[in-house]
């Protein structure tokens, strides 16, 4: 029978460097995770929550002002930030039909050549939710943006995704991916 003494001494002992230098260092261990798994974003109040796939980062304080959540893969220029609005802000009695509209013009209108298309149900919360692209020019920059809303007993909440328009096609799936993960508790 053949003795496993020096194989397994080399193998025991190339597992203790490998973990001392991962213990050393939990940095690698974070960026590992990162790349390479989905990883839960959540508000500050517990309210909201969103699933971030492999690669994406809070990016918290960096999108919009207004935002309890934002996410981002900056080199792969993908976005998504979730935005409340309790009823109380809005004029009248909006339904979501009315709120995902105005949010839907207003990106619109907010960027160059701003058009509107693909509209389509999504199922977000538990939620029924539309989703529509619209495609325009920010800063000389053209640009693709998703826009949903979903409605919740006191709030309507927008979740905004949007990307550079030549990478629309490639990031889609996944800017998509993000904010259709969304969780309200």
């Amino acid at each position: 029978m053949r003795s496993m003494g020096n194989g397994w001494r080399k193998w025991t002992a190339a597992l203790a460097a490998c973990l001392m230098l991962v213990m050393s260092s939990g940095c690698y261990v974070v960026k590992l995770a990162e790349v390479m798994g989905d990883k839960t974003l959540e508000s500050q109040d517990g309210e909201y929550s969103i699933t971030m796939t492999a690669g994406w980062r809070d990016a918290a304080g960096e999108l919009n002002d207004y935002a309890v959540l934002e996410a981002a893969v900056p080199a792969k220029e993908k976005y998504v930030a979730v935005i409340p609005y309790t009823k109380e802000e809005l004029e009248g009695d909006m339904t979501l039909e009315d709120v995902t509209d105005i949010l839907v013009q207003e990106i619109a209108g907010g960027v160059t050549g701003g058009t509107v298309s693909e509209e389509s149900t999504v199922q977000i919360a538990g939620r029924s939710a539309s989703i529509a692209r619209v495609d325009g020019t920010v800063d000389n920059l053209k640009v693709t943006y998703w826009i949903s809303c979903l409605e919740t007993d006191d709030s309507f909440v927008e979740i905004l995704g949007w990307t550079l328009a030549n990478r629309a096609d490639a990031n889609k799936k996944d800017i998509q991916s993000v904010m259709c993960s969304l969780q309200v508790n």
